[in-house]
């Protein structure tokens, strides 16, 4: 496995829980988590992210944890400043970072977003 599937393992491993249920009540933020030379948004801070910045990679896991499929949006690194530049970042942790996108997003466009991503898993 590469580095980046190896720390995003660890990631999930130890705080998707917790993730998850941050990102429940998350409508106007994009909580990113450092990976490996990349930054990773989950579920609403991934639709707040993708919102900003469409050159986003998205992808959708089904993880034991979960009910549901879960998706996340990845930038890497050198990408962050054109991805999220105007946004005020709230918290600069090493391996966090948390901006205000400015407006809350629609939760019916996040559905429809969420369910177009995880076509794959329906049914399962």
């Amino acid at each position: 496995m590469n580095r980046f599937g190896t720390e995003l393992g660890k990631l999930m491993e130890n705080y998707l829980s917790d993730i998850l249920f941050n990102e429940s009540s998350n409508r106007d933020y994009i909580h990113l988590y450092q990976v490996s030379d990349c930054w990773v948004a989950f579920e609403r801070s991934a639709f707040n992210l993708c919102l900003c910045y469409s050159k986003a990679v998205v992808n959708a896991m089904k993880v034991f944890i979960a009910p549901f499929p879960i998706v996340l949006a990845i930038v890497e690194d050198i990408e962050i400043p054109s991805a999220l530049g105007d946004l005020e970042c709230t918290k600069r942790a090493l391996a966090e970072r948390i901006y205000k996108t400015g407006k809350p997003s629609d939760s019916k466009s996040f559905q429809k977003w969420h369910h177009r991503n995880t076509l794959a898993f329906q049914g399962f």
